[in-house]
């Protein structure tokens, strides 16, 4: 029951719609009528999840690891709720033109490890071993922090997704020829030939998935867009089903920054119950 609730959660989580194309928003593939029914079951969704929390600890005596575990996910599913609803805001002002970043020069190296340490409990909760490796360099860049994070929890989010429990996540960081380069690879189920060419487009999903997480297919085309508004550029590398996938991200570094070479900090997630303080 409880890998069924995260697995209800995670299908939600990747459904951001906060950022689309603006001149892809009268494509014929869709429109507001189907957008409110794509948000309205994702928040009836998570509102299910909260409920049967509920009810089994009333139910029933619940331990206090129990008590716990319910509390976390519904803590994680009303935080879910609010966020489709400024995601539904939002959209909403992008229509009328008032959706703006807000773009500096920061260091994109905090911004990810802030995005691992997000994702880190739902890795630990299927046994993923997350193993993270990068460069001390600050690596600034021009862009919005929010954005940016949001790119690398959603990649975070979509290797946990179709990893299977056991498996095994690496995160790489490093400068590049004037880049810094984002690398997410995982031991999952992979991308077929046929698909990989689709993998960014919005509400695909590859056929005879059997992970049971359907999602709206939204995920990755939220994180193609938010890089590509940076000027950054996003590579799907996968040797097909059964083999895992990577994706890679480029952005370009902020004028005057050159690639340190200096040795990556690695740190990989402790085994489920043997969390470090």
């Amino acid at each position: 029951m409880h890998m069924d609730m995260e697995g209800r959660w995670m299908m939600a989580r990747n459904s951001n719609i906060e950022m689309l194309k603006d001149d892809e928003l009268g494509n014929a593939a869709w429109n507001r009528d189907e957008l409110l029914a794509m948000l309205s079951h994702e928040i009836c969704s998570s509102t299910q999840v909260i409920l049967s929390w509920v009810e089994l600890i009333c139910l029933r005596p619940a331990s206090d690891e129990m008590m716990l575990r319910g509390l976390e996910t519904i803590k994680r599913s009303s935080r879910l709720q609010s966020r489709l609803i400024k995601q539904l805001l939002q959209l909403s002002r992008r229509e009328r033109g008032d959706l703006w970043f807000d773009e500096q020069r920061i260091a994109l190296r905090p911004i990810l490890e802030a995005a691992i340490n997000t994702m880190t409990p739902l890795a630990l909760a299927k046994s993923i071993k997350l193993h993270a490796e990068l460069e001390p360099s600050a690596a600034p860049v021009f862009g919005d922090a929010a954005q940016l994070e949001e790119v690398f929890t959603n990649l975070l989010s979509n290797a946990i997704k179709f990893t299977p429990v056991g498996g095994r996540i690496e995160v790489r960081f490093r400068c590049w020829k004037g880049c810094a380069q984002i690398t997410v690879s995982d031991t999952g189920r992979g991308i077929s030939a046929e698909f990989l060419p689709h993998v960014f487009d919005r509400f695909r999903q590859e056929k005879g998935n059997p992970t049971g997480h359907d999602g709206l297919g939204l995920g990755l085309t939220i994180v193609q867009y938010l890089v590509e508004r940076h000027q950054g550029k996003i590579y799907a590398l996968s040797s097909g089903e059964g083999k895992g996938a990577t994706f890679k991200v480029r952005f370009p570094l902020a004028p005057g920054v050159t690639a340190n070479r200096s040795s990556p900090k690695t740190r990989t997630t402790p085994a489920p119950g043997k969390m470090s303080g």
